[in-house]
C-alpha cells in the first residue's frame, strides 16, 4: 500500500491526497512539459498560487530540471511581483486565472516572462489565443507530457530556490540557497525516489479556522 505524502484540505472541507508515487509522476510530467517550453538549468520559474498542491508539484518540477524556483506569496500586489520577476528575469510564472489579474497590470515590465501557465482548479478559465498568446493551461500541458523524467545529477551546491525579502526598507534582495537546502524530507529527492520508512509526508490545511499551515508528521 503506498503511503500518503501530501494531504491537501480546502477552505470548504475537499480532501485531496497524493502518494509518492502520485507526486513523482505529477512532477515529472511537469517537468517534461517545461523541458519542451525550453526551460534549463538556472533559467528562473516562479510560482504565484494559492495554497494548493499544484504550489508542491510545480516547485519539485522545477527542481528536476534545475531550474531556479521563486515562490510569491498569493497575497502580493502587482509592485511586489514586477520588483521579484523583473530582477530576477524569471521566464516563468505559474499561477490561478484569480492571481493573474496583479500580474496582468505589471505584465509589460516583465518582458523576460516568456510563458504563463495558469493552474485552473475550476475549469472556467476561458484560454483564447487572441487575449493569452503566451498563456497556457496547466491541465493541457501535463495532459499530453510523459510521467517518466531523468533526474539530471545536482550539485549540492547548485543555486534551486530564491527567496526575497520584504523590501520595506527598500527594493527586495534576493537570496539563492543550494540544492542541499532542497533535499530535506519531502523533498524531490524523496519524490524520485518513492516512499520509505523515513519519509515524512506534508499535511496542508486551508480551511479558514486553521488558517493555512504546514505540518510535517512521521
Amino acid at each position: 500500500m503506498q503511503r500518503d505524502a501530501l494531504i491537501w484540505v480546502s477552505k470548504d472541507g475537499k480532501e485531496e491526497r497524493y502518494t509518492f508515487a502520485d507526486l513523482k509522476r505529477e512532477t515529472n510530467k511537469l517537468a517534461n512539459a517545461l523541458t519542451r517550453l525550453g526551460i534549463k538549468q538556472g533559467d528562473r520559474v516562479f510560482t504565484f498560487l494559492e495554497r494548493v498542491p499544484e504550489v508542491y508539484i510545480s516547485v519539485f518540477a522545477a527542481l528536476k530540471v534545475q531550474a531556479l524556483v521563486g515562490p510569491l506569496f498569493a497575497a502580493f500586489g502587482p509592485e511586489a511581483i514586477r520588483d521579484r520577476l523583473s530582477d530576477c528575469q524569471a521566464k516563468v510564472l505559474i499561477t490561478s486565472p484569480e492571481l493573474k489579474g496583479r500580474f496582468e497590470q505589471i505584465m509589460r515590465d516583465c518582458p523576460s516572462i516568456e510563458y504563463v501557465i495558469v493552474v485552473d482548479r475550476e475549469g472556467t478559465y476561458k484560454l483564447t489565443v487572441e487575449t493569452d498568446p503566451d498563456v497556457l493551461l496547466y491541465s493541457d500541458s501535463m495532459a499530453s507530457a510523459d510521467t517518466a523524467f531523468d533526474v539530471p545529477h545536482t550539485d549540492k551546491n547548485q543555486p534551486s530556490i530564491i527567496h526575497y525579502t520584504s523590501g520595506t526598507t527598500g527594493k527586495p534582495k534576493g537570496s539563492r540557497s543550494p540544492a542541499l537546502f532542497s533535499r530535506k524530507p519531502g523533498s524531490h529527492r524523496q519524490i524520485r525516489a518513492g516512499s520509505s520508512a523515513g519519509d515524512r509526508r506534508v499535511l496542508v490545511y486551508c480551511r479558514p479556522r486553521l488558517g493555512n499551515r504546514h505540518q510535517l508528521r512521521r
